[in-house]
C-alpha cells in the first residue's frame, strides 16, 4: 500500500512533503521486514536530503536514518555508498 501511494503521487510531491517523508519511512520498515534490501535502500536514500532539512546540524534522528541507509548499503556490498553515506554521520557531528 505504501508503494502504491508513494508511485501515484511522485510526481505530484516532493519528497521533502512531510506526509510523504513518513511514507517514505513506513515504505523503508516494511521493506527491510520482508527483505527488500534494494527498495529499502531506495526509499531510504529518498529520505536523506528532506531529513536534512527538517533535522539541521547534528540531530540524533538524522544520525539514525543515514546509520539505517549506510547499514543497508553495505549490507548489500555497495560499500563506496555505505561509506559515504556513514562519513556524513561523523561530518554532521562536527557541525
Amino acid at each position: 500500500m505504501c508503494q502504491t501511494l508513494i508511485g501515484n503521487n511522485q510526481d505530484v510531491l516532493p519528497d521533502r512533503n512531510i506526509y510523504l517523508l513518513r511514507m517514505l519511512d513506513c515504505a523503508m520498515d516494511a521493506c527491510i521486514h520482508l527483505t527488500r534490501w534494494e527498495e529499502a535502500i531506495g526509499y531510504g536514500t529518498r529520505t536523506l536530503q528532506p531529513y536534512g532539512l527538517y533535522y539541521t546540524g547534528f540531530h540524533p534522528v538524522k544520525a539514525v536514518q543515514l546509520m539505517r541507509v549506510g547499514k543497508l548499503q553495505s549490507h548489500q556490498e555497495m560499500f563506496r555508498e555505505a561509506l559515504e553515506t556513514l562519513k556524513q554521520v561523523s561530518d554532521n557531528h562536527h557541525l
